[in-house]
């Protein structure tokens, strides 16, 4: 039968009690009353969604198997039913089930009775879920019970209040075996396996085997974590939205909902930790691996997208890296710390993080240099503290970062501002850059100028033909920051000139649809991120001819080898092969938009404006000069292409893309630099008598304090590579070097800047991988650099110090 408009549809819905004076209530009555406002507070609870809202972390408390112990502190949270899953205090957690015994809870409204817990205990191997529930016991305290055949005399008594709480369980977590649609579960089994390999030979007592357990378990925490946010199933869920539901594929569940639809997790189940156990022992307790921030649950909606899942994951991805970076600290030597690789203990890394860094004080921590060995890393740069919710807001958004893959890239921030007193140093790092920020910077044109610089009568508005060179100048355009649009009358300028500036635009007039020959008026916008600004133009027909040639032509490069840290001026000559005069628009197009490149009309660039085009005869040709700077920390033989491209109306001529390099410069002492020294080490054995060796043992790096002596006012950059005894730079197999400025990162470069007569004191980092047997021993070369107008063009000026490295047995004396 049809519902009609209005009509009430309350069969099935939430039963209220209804209350009327005469009535006789029971205490079903009152229970019913309490059902209907636990569903209402259900519906309510749906909204904040599924998760922890404080509290309920999990912690090792023993590892000794059959009954290690955890330790779980107070805390609340919401099950996926909606109902509240309280723990009025700190346990400790004995994790075998309880004895059976009589239910205490008997009359009273049950949340989980038709589901009940899974009981596992860790006996096998695996992975297995600790889950907290909703549970309800009577209180000691008692109040007396009167029937009403006793004429309100009171005969027995009953418990004064139910009292809410929670339960705990586990869940085993089935590790399914991986295939080519599923390689991380492919990854964690493999691991698994090595895994049970190495813990019957540690249980063996050949402890040779400890360091590489303790990888691949770190290894397996870190990557398990991943696999349970579904980072499998994601391109298949993608792959399924082509075809949908039912025609289309059986979308794949991630880990914790499959274990919901096989009945193993119950709604009313909350996950709050995930525990690893081998024969040995309990191995680690993971909370974040689980755990997650209450996400509301969209449906239908396959991906989750429409929620905030992603969200809820991206902190859980970075929450669990704290915490498993913490753990993994507070198990090794503060100094092996800084040895460690990402690669060797983690499979994934978060989309944003913090890294503790080793401090000078020998507090524990990483060095930034050794632990993205394998990424492709930009920074650090400075970050105010103001900026880190933005960034880290929108790099949470983003996928991890799958350190086995060599196009990863990471970027470093260092937090600016005083640190405060007893913490550490750390570097933030994401898988995606901090944008600019966006203030708002009004947009201003002040003029506008046109080539033949005709404007209208009484109105002053400028005249401009298709195809001719505008030049538009004001403020705030943010062409530095490439945030820049011009637009004429909604038709894009498709190239602006490769000049343009926060200050100044040039373009050639774009054709517009629908142009009569007597032309129109059209507005010109000019755009940045924020703003725009406007100004009328009255636009007219090309007026170049439409038959004939525009000839560009490359003449030559001064200097003939582009050198780092100068200034390179090329050649063209453009050449009019029309019937009439005409004006040849030019736009430069290069692969280095940032090496200042400006169009010129003559080779001096002091006394040059930069130029938009040329006015020439049928048959002229004239000289026009791109001059670029080229700077001074471009890799020698890099790559870089330059066209120029010249427009006449509809006829159009190019240089064609010309590819130039950058030259090595040729090298003199530099006299200025007048000594280079080793002069002490940190351990001081490290360092020989001679200073010219340096000893590394494969567990800790040696610091080694370097004098340069120089005696005029430059910049100084100093490098450090390894070097072959003919003084070429190649990798050493196992080895790590690094220069230190204080209480700053170690980098390959650090720069100087002196007023005079001083010493530089750069501090030489050293270390080898303990692990990598094959390390050998080698020579480090201190390159140092002057900089400025004190250097000859053409001539970078160095001055160079070797010494040798070997790597040797442990330092004994670090354990006494």
């Amino acid at each position: 039968m049809a519902t009609e408009l209005l009509q009430p549809v309350v069969e099935d819905g939430v039963r209220i009690t209804n209350f009327f004076n005469g009535r006789l209530l029971t205490a079903e009555d009152l229970r019913r009353e309490q059902d209907a406002v636990r569903d209402r507070h259900r519906g309510l609870a749906g909204a904040v969604g599924e998760g922890v809202v404080q509290g309920l972390e999990v912690s090792l408390d023993t590892r000794e198997l059959p009954a290690p112990t955890v330790r779980i502190t107070a805390g609340l949270g919401f099950n996926r039913d909606g109902d509240p899953v309280a723990l009025p205090r700190d346990v400790q957690l004995r994790l075998l089930p309880a004895q059976p015994q009589v239910d205490p809870r008997a009359g009273l409204f049950a949340l989980c009775d038709d589901r009940p817990a899974v009981i596992a205990q860790i006996t096998n191997p695996g992975f297995y879920i600790l889950a907290a529930r909703p549970a309800q016991g009577l209180s000691r305290d008692q109040v007396p019970t009167v029937d009403l055949s006793q004429e309100g005399l009171g005969t027995r008594c009953g418990a004064k209040y139910a009292e809410s709480g929670a339960a705990f369980s586990l869940i085993p977590l089935p590790l399914p075996a991986g295939s080519a649609e599923a390689p991380l579960a492919r990854r964690l089994t493999e691991l698994t396996g090595t895994i049970a390999t190495l813990v019957e030979k540690w249980r063996g007592n050949d402890l040779s085997v400890g360091l590489e357990l303790d990888k691949a378990l770190s290894r397996l925490r870190n990557g398990v974590a991943y696999w349970i946010a579904g980072h499998d199933v994601a391109p298949a869920r993608v792959a399924s939205l082509a075809t949908p539901a039912p025609s289309g594929p059986t979308l794949p569940d991630a880990p914790l909902e499959a274990l919901r639809s096989a009945g193993a997790l119950a709604g009313c189940d909350l996950p709050i930790a995930l525990l690893f156990v081998t024969r040995r022992q309990l191995e680690w307790v993971d909370g974040w691996a689980v755990r997650r921030t209450p996400v509301p649950r969209v449906e239908p909606d396959p991906l989750s997208l429409a929620g905030d899942l992603p969200s809820a994951d991206g902190i859980a991805a970075f929450m669990q890296f704290r915490e498993h970076a913490a753990s993994f600290l507070a198990d090794k030597p503060a100094l092996a710390s800084a040895q460690v690789r990402a690669s060797d203990w983690f499979l994934y890394l978060p989309p944003a993080g913090v890294l503790p860094l080793h401090g000078t004080a020998g507090t524990a921590g990483f060095d930034a240099g050794q632990f993205f060995p394998a990424l492709r890393v930009n920074g650090p740069e400075d970050l105010a503290p103001a900026r880190i919710p933005a960034l880290l807001r929108e790099a949470l958004e983003h996928p991890p970062v799958d350190l086995s893959a060599t196009t990863e890239r990471i970027w470093l921030y260092t937090v600016t501002g005083p640190r405060p007193a007893g913490t550490a140093p750390s570097v933030l790092f994401t898988s995606y850059p901090l944008e600019p920020d966006l203030e708002l910077s009004p947009v201003r044109i002040t003029s506008i100028t046109t080539w033949a610089k005709q404007t209208e009568e009484g109105t002053g508005i400028p005249i401009v033909h298709v195809g001719e060179p505008v030049v538009v100048t004001g403020k705030n355009f943010e062409a530095s920051q490439n945030a820049h649009q011009v637009l004429v009358d909604g038709t894009p300028v498709p190239r602006l000139s490769i000049d343009a500036t926060d200050t100044r635009l040039a373009f050639q007039l774009p054709a517009l649809p629908d142009l009569p020959e007597a032309g129109r008026p059209a507005l010109l916008v000019v755009s940045n991120r924020s703003t725009s600004a406007f100004r009328p133009l009255k636009v007219l027909p090309a007026s170049a001819p439409t038959r004939g040639d525009v000839d560009v032509e490359f003449v030559q490069v001064t200097p003939a080898e582009p050198l780092p840290g100068e200034a390179a001026t090329f050649r063209f000559t453009v050449r009019n092969r029309t019937a009439q005069q005409a004006t040849v628009g030019l736009t430069l197009q290069t692969s280095e938009p940032s090496w200042s490149p400006r169009l010129l009309p003559a080779a001096a660039a002091d006394t040059s404006k930069p130029i938009t085009g040329v006015l020439l005869n049928p048959g002229e040709e004239r000289s026009v000069f791109v001059r670029m700077e080229i700077p001074a920390a471009v890799v020698a033989t890099k790559k870089f292409t330059l066209e120029l491209i010249g427009s006449a109306g509809t006829v159009t001529g190019s240089s064609r893309e010309l590819e130039f390099g950058v030259h090595l410069p040729s090298n003199t002492p530099d006299l200025h630099v007048t000594s280079i020294a080793l002069v002490t080490a940190n351990p001081p054995s490290a360092l020989n008598a001679n200073r010219d060796r340096v000893s590394v043992s494969p567990f800790y790096p040696a610091q080694v304090l370097a004098n340069v002596a120089v005696d005029m006012a430059a910049t100084y950059r100093v490098r450090v590579d390894f070097v072959t005894s003919a003084g070429a730079e190649v990798p050493l197999t196992g080895w790590s070097v690094k220069l230190q400025k204080t209480n700053e990162t170690p980098a390959g470069e650090v720069s100087y800047t002196v007023t005079g007569q001083t010493t530089l004191t750069p501090r030489v980092v050293l270390s080898n991988n303990y692990a990598d047997s094959t390390a050998q021993d080698g020579l480090v070369r201190i390159r140092v650099t002057r900089q400025g107008q004190s250097v000859p063009a053409g001539q970078e000026q160095v001055r160079d110090f070797t010494f040798s490295v070997q790597r040797i047995a442990y330092w004994w004396y670090y354990y006494f």
